[in-house]
Formats: C-alpha cells, sequence, structure tokens
C-alpha cells in the first residue's frame, strides 16, 4: 500500500513469478531465490504465477499459505502437501498433486478447464474446500476412490 499526497491509499497486487532456480532447493515453495522477486508469496496481496519450468514448486505440510491469485502454465504442476487458499476466482487447465488443501474465499468460483487433461490428484485425506462457492467442470470428470 502506498499513501496518495492528499490521504488515499493505493493499493496494487504484487506478481511473484516462480523460477525453481535455487541451486540447493530448486522445488521449495519457502526458498526465496525461487521467486522472480527474491521473497516468498505469503500475502493475500500477491499474485502468483507458475510458468512452465523445470522445476516446479512443493507447498510442504507445514505451510498455510494465502495468494490473491494463482496463474498456473498449462503443463505446471503444483504440489500441495500443506493449505493453499485463493481469493480469487481459480481457473485451473494444469495440474495439482498432494494431499494438502486447496481452497477459495467465499463468493469465488473454481474452474477446472482446458483442452488437455487437468488432474487434481488430492489423496490421503486432502481437500478441496471450495464452501459455498460455485465449482465449474468444462470437460469430463472422472472420480476414482481408492
Amino acid at each position: 500500500e502506498t499513501a496518495a499526497p492528499d490521504g488515499w491509499i493505493i493499493s496494487q497486487n504484487v506478481i511473484n513469478t516462480w523460477k525453481g532456480t535455487d541451486a540447493t532447493n530448486p522445488t521449495a515453495w519457502a526458498t526465496a531465490a525461487n521467486w522472480t522477486m527474491n521473497e516468498v508469496p505469503d500475502s493475500a496481496d500477491t499474485e502468483v504465477v507458475i510458468p512452465n519450468s523445470t522445476y516446479y514448486p512443493v507447498i510442504p505440510d507445514s505451510a498455510d499459505i494465502q495468494v490473491a491469485t494463482i496463474t498456473m502454465g498449462s503443463n505446471a504442476t503444483l504440489t500441495l502437501l500443506g493449505k493453499l487458499t485463493v481469493n480469487s476466482d481459480f481457473n485451473l487447465n494444469s495440474t495439482i498433486v498432494g494431499s494438502g488443501t486447496l481452497s477459495n474465499v467465499a463468493g469465488k468460483t473454481f474452474s477446472f478447464d482446458g483442452d488437455k487433461a487437468v488432474i487434481v490428484a488430492i489423496d490421503n485425506a486432502g481437500i478441496i474446500n471450495c464452501g459455498t462457492n460455485n465449482v465449474t467442470f468444462t470437460n469430463t470428470v472422472n472420480n476414482s476412490m481408492m
């Protein structure tokens, strides 16, 4: 947030893009060197971009992450072991795997979309939490319980 001369507060979302280039831990969400801003996204006003990459982020089981938006490349993968809350409508056209919790805030919509197969493999008591929100599927839904 920035104070404007007349006392108004101007707020804008910050875009932080995944690089996955840390030499020691290229998949660690919590490693600042893996992000273009050299800081870990942990704020409700951060827009996260996960492009197609060599290494993809892992949100560890101890994490409770909240972001304004998340955009993923069509071949990108996010491993979710902890909790991720998205504060906006979320259109998933890529892959999320893990045993964590994926949530969005009240009044927002999850959409599972795309011309390619979307894989949401939340297992071992993992949760997709939509509350009273909308979930939209634009292709065939295959549900398998193990």
